[in-house]
């Protein structure tokens, strides 16, 4: 089975905020690029990066990696996991909030239209399995911080994939490799 990282998903907003995003090549380029480049640092293999818009999903851009096991989603919706099971959800969440973060090195300042729906996932994940809201924002910023310090050491891979993107478009796994 299949799965992708959705990221940049364009949530219901205005044409006018969509369409801006979409003239941002450059930015979602980076995104993506800040998500594989973490994914490949934490261990986990790439399938693909693309930066190709599909207006069906809602997404400006995916990264495919390893999905999360069935065993780890329902131990998330129980809320009970084990160490090796919180190990593998914080490095879910450092790889879905590095796209935003590596963006925001580009644009500035947060995209509150194309990073949201990756920050809401990890958010919700938290509450349900911190059971509280000041250890789920707290377990949010450690994860943030993660990202970041990962993003700080590896920023000219992502930089360099960032570049291949926008020339290609599409890469696969091991030219992923081959470029950083």
């Amino acid at each position: 089975m299949s799965s992708a990282l959705q990221t940049r998903r364009l949530p219901k907003q205005t044409d006018a905020a969509v369409g801006d995003i979409k003239r941002q090549p450059r930015t979602t380029s980076v995104h993506e690029a800040g998500h594989a480049v973490v994914a490949l640092h934490l261990n986990h293999p790439i399938r693909e990066v693309s930066i190709i818009p599909d207006d069906e999903a809602g997404s400006l851009g995916h990264v495919l990696f390893r999905p999360l096991s069935p065993a780890l989603r329902k131990a998330i919706h129980v809320g009970y996991l084990t160490p090796s099971q919180r190990l593998r959800l914080e490095e879910w969440a450092v790889i879905i909030l590095a796209g935003g973060l590596a963006e925001k090195r580009v644009r500035g300042r947060h995209n509150h239209v194309g990073a949201r729906a990756d920050y809401e996932e990890v958010a919700s994940t938290a509450l349900n399995t911190s059971g509280g809201g000041r250890v789920a924002d707290a377990w949010v910023a450690y994860c943030g911080a993660r990202a970041d310090e990962l993003l700080d050491v590896y920023w000219s891979q992502v930089e360099k994939l960032a570049e291949a993107l926008l020339e290609h478009q599409k890469l696969s796994g091991k030219e992923l490799l081959a470029i950083i």
